[in-house]
């Protein structure tokens, strides 16, 4: 999640885990169980879309990390 304020300013919440169950969101584990690293190359990246925008408020920005 990332939120932008009226003025442009970006903030970016932890990267989180979710699991999912009959396509339903079951769980969410935060921060999520990956590297350090990862979580803050995720968040630049989150960071940096969500700044290419128009508007403010909260952005759900979802990436995917594969093996």
């Amino acid at each position: 999640m990332v939120a932008r304020s009226r003025s442009g300013q970006v903030e970016s919440y932890p990267c989180v885990e979710t699991r999912q169950r009959d396509s339903i969101c079951h769980t969410v584990l935060v921060p999520a169980p990956t590297s350090q690293e990862v979580q803050d190359r995720a968040c630049a990246v989150a960071r940096q879309a969500v700044a290419c925008l128009e508007g403010a408020g909260i952005f759900g920005v979802e990436l995917f990390e594969l093996e």
